[in-house]
């Protein structure tokens, strides 16, 4: 895998920092990220499925352009 001087060299320091090699640390890294985008993937099947009940059951808010979430 090639990764720019920029990215190696901070995987290098994080590597250093928690002790384990950089190909250890960065088989974690890639591990998290794919957990995350299927995490998130699944999360917005979820959202995309129970809106129409939710909106159904509670109705739609308005919402004013500007309006600070309360």
């Amino acid at each position: 895998m090639q990764v720019d001087e920029a990215t190696l060299e901070g995987m290098e320091a994080r590597a250093a920092a928690v002790g384990m090699p950089v190909s250890e640390l960065a088989g974690q890294v890639l591990t998290e990220a794919e957990q995350k985008r299927r995490f998130l993937a699944e999360a917005r099947r979820f959202t995309e499925q129970l809106t129409p009940a939710f909106t159904e059951a509670f109705g739609y808010p308005e919402v004013t352009p500007g309006a600070a979430a309360a």
